[in-house]
């Protein structure tokens, strides 16, 4: 008993299997916000989300026990979690003395008819395994950003089983997390993070897969007529757009590395060397990345619409980066171990989706970032994933834009 009314300790909580770990940090009264910021802070690795919310919890509840987590836990079904705390801690566990029912609810009555419709029109729009009952809305077991969450999900299926394979792997890159930054970035004259109203129309036409082509031709590739979605006008390598966007990535990424105070090279490496004459392993290079060790850091922009990528830029999401990082890889791995560097690629797909690698990244930098400028992790990360990545070539900022939008305002 003694146990079960202690303090919990963190090692014993992170290694629960929580089927919605979201719900559990509710239930144990930590605000909806904080367990955002945990979500995107650690997107995409769960056991992260799940220490970072138990943190949070065993810090800001003075009250908490291993009996009030176990007791939650039980009320979200979370039952293999609770089984697997009780085993962790040593401890037999009885449960609360069962609650006098109360009267039954009639769920064909008046009052309850609206209910029953609803229910009725969501199980309509679902797949037939994420269905809900009337009882188990009437017992608050699905939250609403449950239910939401598996409408806009088949919503997002049923868009993507119906599209063409191009349209696919652009809806999968575009869906991406952060990959929609550059629309919530703030305008600012300032730090050029701004469109113009034709720049910002012709943007969001080849960000919803609208025509941009407005049946012109590429002014320096000849016989090449642009295609509706943009792809030739974010890839063209004539007239340099192409170079200016990289080269910009990379002075933003070098420019946050020296906020953190870190020692930057930019451009090291080329023509080491007889036999690599035509070597770049890094573009940035960035002294003691990781345990006193260098890393060699190299920006690579690449379309899902390519070709080569296609195939499986339309099956998952990610696919054109992590293409990317292994080209980056196979051409920079041995050069980087002979001159004792971790060779770190920043792939970025052209509609804003990066790769694992550089997630991880900015992650760490973000880390380094928050602790030298006292900004927290969560809005520290937000600035570092650029909104920049919306190809000036495409929304009029390049030879192949100018002229295909009209001025407004």
């Amino acid at each position: 008993m003694e146990k079960l009314d202690a303090k919990p300790e963190l090692r014993h909580l992170c290694r629960l299997p929580l089927g919605d770990w979201y719900a559990v940090g509710l239930k144990l009264g930590i605000k909806d916000r904080d367990l955002e910021a945990a979500e995107k802070e650690h997107w995409g690795k769960t056991t992260n989300q799940i220490r970072e919310m138990f943190g949070l919890w065993l810090r800001r509840d003075t009250k908490a026990t291993y009996r009030k987590l176990i007791e939650v836990l039980l009320r979200r079904k979370e039952t293999e979690s609770a089984d697997t705390l009780v085993k962790e801690i040593g401890v037999s566990y009885q449960g609360p003395p069962p609650s006098t029912p109360g009267p039954a609810i009639e769920f064909c009555s008046p009052d309850n008819i609206h209910m029953l419709q609803a229910v009725t029109r969501f199980n309509a729009q679902v797949h037939p395994l994420e269905s809900t009952t009337a009882e188990a809305v009437l017992a608050c077991t699905p939250l609403q950003r449950a239910l939401s969450k598996k409408l806009d999900n088949h919503a997002f299926q049923s868009l993507l089983s119906s599209s063409s394979q191009v349209n696919k792997a652009r809806i999968l890159s575009i869906s991406a997390p952060h990959a929609g930054s550059w629309i919530s970035a703030t305008p600012s004259t300032g730090l050029d993070l701004h469109l113009d109203s034709a720049e910002c129309q012709v943007a969001l036409r080849w960000w919803l897969g609208l025509d941009t082509s407005g049946d012109s031709s590429c002014p320096l590739c000849p016989d090449t007529t642009l295609d509706p979605l943009g792809h030739h006008a974010a890839t063209c390598r004539h007239g340099g757009d192409v170079v200016a966007r990289h080269n910009r990535l990379r002075d933003i990424f070098a420019n946050f590395c020296r906020r953190a105070h870190l020692s930057v090279q930019v451009k090291v490496g080329y023509g080491l060397a007889r036999d690599h004459i035509n070597s770049r392993p890094a573009e940035i290079l960035v002294q003691g990345w990781d345990r006193g060790k260098p890393a060699a850091f190299d920006v690579t922009v690449t379309s899902p619409l390519t070709p080569v990528s296609l195939n499986n830029a339309s099956a998952s999401v990610g696919a054109a980066a992590y293409a990317a990082e292994c080209r980056k890889h196979a051409a920079n791995d041995t050069r980087c171990q002979e001159l004792g560097w971790m060779c770190i690629p920043l792939a970025v797909e052209t509609y804003g989706n990066w790769g694992k690698e550089a997630q991880s990244v900015f992650s760490r930098l973000a880390s380094l970032l928050s602790i030298s400028q006292a900004i927290p992790k969560p809005k520290m990360l937000s600035e570092l994933l650029p909104p920049q990545h919306v190809p000036g070539e495409v929304c009029g900022k390049g030879h192949h834009g100018k002229g295909s939008c009209p001025r407004v305002g």
